[in-house]
């Protein structure tokens, strides 16, 4: 046919021209509505799905098998996982298929676990640090974040995370107090002027006492973050030790009182042990450079007390 002029065939993809639907006009102008179709629902709950119910009952019923010529008592699921297991390793085909599959199926439900897991603190560790960042640029106080970005250890091998600080206000409030107790054993150290020293040439040699193996024994349950001492808290344990003394140790019996330990008044040095005496070489140099080592071992004017009477 023509039109217009111009040849037109009609066929395959080309209806007649007076048959076509117009611009904003509907194919199906009585049809199903849009959005009417089917939508998902939720998963149904188990009192809704008896045979999954009964299956599960089934499953988990205790029965006797005769395994290795000893009876033993286990559940449906495990003697049938065992028969399936046993008719494969004799050579079943078919055995050998479903089992391999159902290990896959087992492998990819708990890499998609591990996987949901691990993506979900790698979010937290990158958002939390980000909220960090943009309080510094504004010359604001760090937001209170637990856990806490670096006492969160992502292993991107095995998709492994690891919390090793405190993870709710609660534990944030014994990690404080753990701190606090070893702060101030470690003011102890310098209060009962404990003969600690560095040796740098032989360092199985250097000395330490009983207040500063406490302050180490209490920095140990911290996490990294929060063993250093800050220069803050060292000046003013300086400041402390270079006043009165009987302002020193007022501030010294009312800190052990709050944190629950004894409070001996100053006599004489306390005893002191080498370090190769406690610690195998190893740890001797494990422990040389660490936070709580350049805290205990100060120049001796951190230790000195110009304090009056």
């Amino acid at each position: 046919m023509s039109s217009g002029g111009k040849d037109y065939e009609v066929g395959y993809g080309k209806p007649p021209k007076q048959s076509r639907f117009k611009p904003g006009q509907s194919g199906n102008p009585a049809g199903r509505k849009a959005g009417s179709g089917k939508k998902r629902t939720s998963p149904a709950p188990d009192v809704l799905l008896p045979t999954r119910e009964a299956l599960t009952r089934r499953a988990d019923r205790l029965v006797t098998v005769l395994e290795d010529g000893e009876r033993h008592q286990m559940t449906t699921r495990e003697a049938v996982l065992g028969a399936l297991a046993l008719a494969a390793l004799k050579g079943g085909v078919l055995a050998q298929r479903t089992l391999i599959q159902l290990m896959q199926e087992e492998d990819e439900r708990r890499y998609a676990k591990r996987d949901e897991i691990f993506t979900y603190w790698r979010n937290h560790v990158m958002q939390a640090r980000a909220k960090i960042q943009m309080a510094q640029s504004h010359n604001r106080p760090p937001p209170t974040i637990l856990p806490h970005p670096d006492d969160v250890l992502l292993e991107y091998a095995t998709l492994t995370v690891s919390i090793i600080g405190p993870v709710n206000e609660e534990e944030a409030i014994q990690y404080a107090h753990i701190r606090r107790t070893a702060l101030l054993c470690l003011e102890l150290s310098r209060f009962h002027r404990e003969d600690v020293h560095f040796d740098p040439v032989n360092l199985e040699h250097s000395r330490i006492g009983f207040w500063s193996i406490h302050h180490i024994d209490q920095m140990r349950l911290l996490p990294p973050r929060m063993r250093a001492i800050s220069k803050e808290e060292d000046a003013q344990s300086l400041a402390r030790a270079m006043g009165r003394r009987t302002k020193w140790e007022a501030y010294l019996r009312a800190e052990c009182e709050a944190v629950g330990l004894p409070y001996f008044p100053h006599k004489r040095a306390w005893r002191t042990w080498e370090l190769g005496e406690l610690l195998s070489p190893a740890e001797v140099q494990a422990f040389i450079g660490t936070p709580t080592a350049s805290a205990l071992w100060r120049p001796p004017r951190c230790t000195g007390n110009r304090a009056r009477p």
